[in-house]
């Protein structure tokens, strides 16, 4: 699902891509000095200089608001990780990309913070929570391809299926890690690297 998806005016002039821009990064500031669920239309517009009716043209929902802002950063992060992927062409590299991609993922989610209100906030919506999916299958495809490249052993169903719970486990262990501290997060961490290593027989390039 892309920006043009989502939104209901989609901007046609450099002006029209400015305002909503404008309102997207109002919408950002919000979320990180409060939360998500503090976004208000009249407040948005309010702080964006422009009128409710101006707002509604370009974004019809808070729903539509978060989703776009979703798609931005996921986005984001996942041509981070596709990077590290892309590279991969034997099974040592693929150990090492592993590893990479959960300390990178520790690394973005502290200096992208948004990626966290948004996590969370789309537990409580539809649209943002379909996004989240559908990045969430994204990175798992992208696994078992590198999984396939580098002759991991299991047939494609087999792969994918490991995909999708890695690309799970991943998410999760950098989530709980952010609320733990020292080792403990360290711990939990290599854990989770630890796991999909051994899985695929990747333990011995650790």
């Amino acid at each position: 699902m892309s920006l043009e998806a989502i939104t209901r005016k989609i901007p046609q002039q450099q002006r029209g891509f400015e305002k909503q821009r404008l309102i997207l990064t109002v919408c950002e500031e919000i979320i990180l000095e409060e939360d998500v669920n503090s976004l208000k239309m009249n407040n948005v517009a309010q702080r964006a200089g422009i009128s409710i009716g101006s707002l509604y043209q370009y974004f019809p929902t808070k729903s539509a608001i978060v989703a776009a802002l979703a798609e931005e950063v996921l986005g984001a992060y996942r041509e981070v990780v596709q990077k590290l992927l892309d590279a991969v062409t034997t099974k040592k590299e693929f150990a090492q990309a592993i590893q990479a991609i959960i300390a990178k993922s520790v690394t973005y989610q502290k200096k992208n913070p948004l990626l966290v209100e948004v996590a969370l906030g789309a537990s409580a919506d539809r649209l943002t929570r379909h996004l989240v999916a559908e990045d969430s299958k994204r990175g798992a495809a992208a696994l078992a391809e590198v999984a396939k490249r580098v002759k991991i052993k299991g047939d494609d169903k087999t792969l994918a299926r490991q995909s999708r719970l890695f690309e799970r486990l991943i998410a999760d262990a950098v989530r709980i890690s952010a609320s733990e501290r020292g080792k403990a997060a360290k711990d939990t961490l290599e854990e989770c690297a630890t796991l999909i290593l051994k899985e695929w027989g990747l333990n011995r390039y650790a």
